[in-house]
């Protein structure tokens, strides 16, 4: 299967990332795209190996390495 891979890169800052993925993630949920039911997506950090998401940070502030959704109905 192909996947399209979207590469956008954002600021230094991490508050100000998290607000702007959020933007980029709520423009694409209107999105109507045939064939495309599912998108997934997270907020890495190009120093970060450990392949991160900066969007799912728990109450102890560590991120989870799982990727958020968009479902198309």
């Amino acid at each position: 299967m192909f996947r399209l891979h979207i590469d956008i890169p954002l600021t230094q800052n991490q508050t100000q990332s998290v607000e702007i993925a959020k933007q980029v993630a709520e423009f694409l949920s209107t999105m109507n795209i045939e064939d495309v039911k599912l998108v997934q997506y997270k907020l890495s950090h190009d120093l970060d190996r450990a392949n991160k998401n900066y969007l799912d940070i728990n109450e102890n502030g560590r991120c989870s390495n799982k990727k958020n959704q968009i479902v198309f109905s």
